[in-house]
């Protein structure tokens, strides 16, 4: 197989032609009749966003393909070699897409940044709260006792 066109939505890895509809790299299933299960002319890719929380980076993938946009998660297995590379946009996890789609997957990838930034904020404004059950406190933005695992009453 000379330019696999297909790839997987996770890792990357050419899936073109397997015998198999499952990915040999990292075990992600895929449906080759559903252009939405696969990545498709990965050569053409962009970088969309990167974070260094990879859980970020696959939330915004999920919301990318839910609107119709082929997205692949780049660069989080680089997170082993922190502290011996730089964390810049180039070590960092990315969120990856097909240069036709940009302009759209950036109008999204905005709108989830703005949500993602409010919410954070939101966190930080609640107050601490005293756990019933150890007396523990605990920071507002949780909703479980650290020290006993008791959630929250009234929340």
């Amino acid at each position: 197989m000379e330019n696999p066109t297909k790839h997987c939505l996770d890792c990357g890895y050419p899936i073109e032609g397997l015998g198999t509809n499952t990915c040999p790299e990292c075990g992600r299933a895929f449906d080759p009749d559903d252009c939405m299960s696969y990545a498709v002319d990965v050569g053409d890719l962009v970088r969309l966003y990167s974070s260094g929380n990879p859980v970020d980076v696959y939330l915004l993938r999920e919301e990318l393909i839910a609107e119709g946009i082929p997205a692949v998660v780049i660069g989080e297995s680089l997170g082993a070699a922190r502290g011996d590379l730089p964390m810049t946009g180039d070590t960092l996890p990315g969120v990856w897409v097909g240069k036709r789609q940009i302009e759209r997957a950036m109008e999204i990838a905005t709108r989830y940044d703005q949500q993602r930034r409010e919410r954070l904020a939101a966190e930080q404004d609640l107050p601490p709260w005293t756990c019933e059950e150890c007396g523990e406190e605990v920071e507002g933005a949780f909703e479980v006792c650290w020290n006993c695992q008791r959630e929250r009453l009234g929340a």
